[in-house]
């Protein structure tokens, strides 16, 4: 995830400096401000679906029963739960 991050942070940078080779700064600033506009919000619905994803599987993994065939309550021989 850390990889992912970086790479979208430093993709518009990366972007600016190889336009800006070809065609100059002032349209290469002009194309990457406008594709920020758009890009940031799709990149931060697309993070935040990931991570709410990773965090279904991490609960879905830690709600499975360790002895399926105990109970979860138990009593005792007196009748009181532990």
């Amino acid at each position: 995830m850390k990889k992912f991050i970086a790479a979208v942070a430093l993709s518009p940078w990366i972007a600016y400096h190889l336009l800006s080779l070809l065609t100059g700064e002032a349209s290469a600033w002009q194309f990457v401000s406008a594709s920020l506009w758009v890009g940031t919000p799709i990149l931060v619905v697309v993070a935040a679906l990931r991570a709410y994803g990773e965090g279904l599987q991490r609960g879905a993994r830690s709600s499975q029963p360790c002895d399926p065939d105990r109970p979860a309550f138990q009593t005792t021989q007196l009748g009181h739960l532990n």
